[in-house]
């Protein structure tokens, strides 16, 4: 209770007083209680200030926190440095597959599987909270400020891997010491027969291929048909160093597959045995030249 109201109460103690004489004493009582309500009144109305400034005050300070709170999460994520994932990552660690080469900087290429170019951009390090909790990720932008991936910061000092958490789970995996192979997606300890191993598609053909121990290779083309039927090509295959191209010189098998059902096992129907052909790669793409029925002319594989 402020003077104010000190003196006001003391001023209507005085008056109900004085007004006593020559009052009965109902009189004098409701004089009294006159007062005590006004100074009931004007005191409740002090308090109920009060506690407004002090509310206000609260909230102030409430704001003020979460702002400092905003601030501090802001000034974690724009002065974190890329050191703990920079290099190359290949999918599933395969060196024959499409991978990313990430800066100290925070700037990363994509290459595909052949080594031509994907996409470029930067990385910007993120804080979402879920469920009270505040997650730290990494997301890679296209330089045109598109999303391309994004992954967990687990907050490890060397980050080995990675699972993609913005689309379909690639699994990414950190390679060290290779040199040379972020250049053009492959690296000059590949050998060129070594740039024909893997799975490649034209359309709604297949073709795989794949080495054998003895230094020999397996080429295996799948068509598709129907949603029932497709035809499969078998080829033994050697690496000519001459022409630089897979060769089957015979024994190259033609089977035909057809499901009854959906449920049935296929039908098989060899169609030719020991036939030949060959496989031609440059610039991430393979020719096929089909010696028996020459089917694959036109046809371009890429992975």
């Amino acid at each position: 209770m402020n003077k104010k109201m000190i003196v006001l109460a003391m001023s209507l103690i005085m008056l109900a007083a004085n007004s006593g004489c020559g009052k009965t004493d109902a009189d004098l009582q409701e004089s009294s209680e006159s007062a005590t309500s006004m100074i009931t009144s004007q005191t409740e109305a002090s308090v109920t200030e009060s506690t407004t400034e002090i509310s206000d005050a609260t909230t102030e300070a409430e704001k003020s926190t979460e702002e400092s709170a905003v601030k501090t999460t802001e000034a974690k994520t724009d002065n974190v440095d890329f050191i703990s994932i920079d290099g190359d990552w290949y999918i599933d660690g395969e060196y024959d597959a499409a991978h990313i080469s990430i800066s100290s900087s925070g700037n990363f290429t994509a290459y595909y599987a052949n080594g031509n170019i994907e996409n470029t951009g930067y990385i910007k390090h993120e804080a979402k909270e879920k469920d009270g909790v505040v997650i730290y990720w990494y997301m890679l932008y296209t330089n045109d400020d598109k999303p391309y991936i994004g992954f967990i910061d687990d907050g490890s000092e060397r980050k080995l891997d990675f699972y993609v958490v913005t689309g379909t789970p690639v699994h990414y995996v950190w390679t060290s010491g290779v040199g040379g192979i972020a250049d053009d997606g492959r690296g000059d300890e590949i050998s060129a027969e070594e740039n024909y191993v893997g799975t490649w598609g034209c359309g709604r053909a297949t073709l795989n291929i794949s080495g054998n121990d003895d230094g020999t290779y397996l080429g295996k083309i799948t068509w598709s048909d129907s949603a029932f039927a497709y035809v499969e090509w078998i080829y033994p295959l050697t690496y000519d160093e001459e022409s630089q191209s897979m060769v089957c010189d015979g024994n190259a098998v033609k089977t035909y597959y057809e499901c009854r059902s959906e449920d049935s096992e296929p039908d098989a129907t060899v169609m030719y045995t020991g036939g030949s052909g060959s496989f031609y790669e440059e610039n991430g793409v393979i020719t096929w030249y089909d010696a028996e029925e020459n089917i694959g002319e036109d046809m371009q594989f890429v992975k």
